[in-house]
């Protein structure tokens, strides 16, 4: 998790230059500046140009507001105006309309209309638990969502600053109705025609299944408002810490018992078959994975691994697992891709 104590790392890290107490980021080329004041309660200055309806995100007292720094500079940095910013947009609705709040940042299109609502999170239990009420009722992201119906993405954000490397999270839904789902349904249930809290919900709910995707924002080769899923490489695999390690630990045994896999020897032989497919995709399709979740949206991509071993001669199989597999199994402890 980003705080205090850490910010001054993840600046560094960032290449703000610092003069005793006070971190400066300029942009030279794109002319913009972001300033941190670590004097008392401490203060952040963005460009000029970002709308900022309430100071309450630009203090040095509150984890999420370091969070809402980062994005707000990530965004910045890959090319976003400063004018087409806003941060703490504030609607007040009629219950009946469900809606009202505060977003985090929203993103204007060139016309000033809303492109992309923002709710950032610190990295850990707040980004989770936020996301799961998310998907149970819509939550915070689409009441912000209602009150500006122009808005074609919605995401939930977090980064942490772990082993001295800033990782980013993101959670992306897509507000854009698609022909060929929509014509798969006799009387489907679309983003246009959504007028309140609970309809939104609903066509992301049963028209879509709940389909998000984790890239497409913030990533160094996404362009300003084209987003979309990019395909998976070996890139999208970072290093995780021990706290990501249980957390994989516990989904992999909810998983396990939701589907009666009890035995320890049969759960061991289901996991080790999962790591081993993993594995191979890895070396085989390092350019473009092809085992991960896609959601229920897209079904499961699946290489089963004795359908991928196909393509080793029994004699590269065993090769690879007397010299290769102690060695990719400890990566594989180190490292994980964000789709497994």
């Amino acid at each position: 998790m980003i705080n205090k104590e850490n910010l001054k790392k993840v600046l560094n890290f960032l290449e703000f230059t610092h003069r005793k107490e006070i971190y400066t980021y300029k942009n030279k080329i794109l002319g913009y500046t972001i300033v941190v004041d670590f004097a008392g309660k401490g203060k952040i200055t963005y460009p000029d140009g970002v709308i900022v309806n309430d100071e309450t995100t630009s203090n040095l007292t509150k984890n999420e507001n370091f969070v809402v720094l980062e994005c707000v500079y990530r965004l910045l940095k890959l090319g976003y105006k400063p004018e087409c910013i806003e941060l703490e947009p504030k609607w007040e609705a009629p219950h009946d309309i469900g809606g009202g709040g505060k977003a985090d940042v929203l993103v204007k299109d060139n016309a000033g209309e809303s492109f992309l609502l923002i709710e950032c999170k610190t990295w850990g239990k707040e980004f989770d638990n936020y996301w799961k009420k998310t998907e149970q009722d819509g939550d915070q992201l689409f009441f912000y969502a209602v009150q500006k119906r122009s808005t074609k993405y919605l995401c939930m954000y977090a980064s942490n600053w772990d082993n001295d490397e800033l990782v980013r999270k993101s959670n992306i839904i897509s507000l854009k109705d698609n022909t060929a789902t929509l014509e798969s349904f006799d009387e489907p249930i679309s983003f246009e025609k959504a007028n309140d809290k609970s309809s939104l919900f609903a066509a992301w709910n049963i028209t879509y299944g709940k389909y998000s995707f984790k890239n497409g924002i913030f990533e160094d080769t996404c362009i300003p408002y084209l987003i979309e899923e990019k395909g998976r490489d070996i890139s999208n695999i970072t290093e995780i810490g021990h706290d990501d390690i249980q957390k994989k630990y516990h989904e992999f045994t909810t998983i396990l018992r939701q589907h009666n896999v009890s035995g320890r020897e049969n759960a061991f032989d289901k996991l080790v078959n999962l790591f081993l497919a993993k594995i191979v995709d890895e070396i085989r399709n390092s350019d473009k994975l092809q085992f991960y979740w896609g959601g229920d949206h897209n079904m499961m991509i699946i290489i089963n691994c004795k359908i991928d071993c196909r393509f080793y001669t029994k004699k590269e199989w065993n090769n690879f697992l007397e010299k290769k597999f102690h060695i990719l199994m400890s990566q594989l402890l180190k490292k994980h891709s964000s789709f497994f």
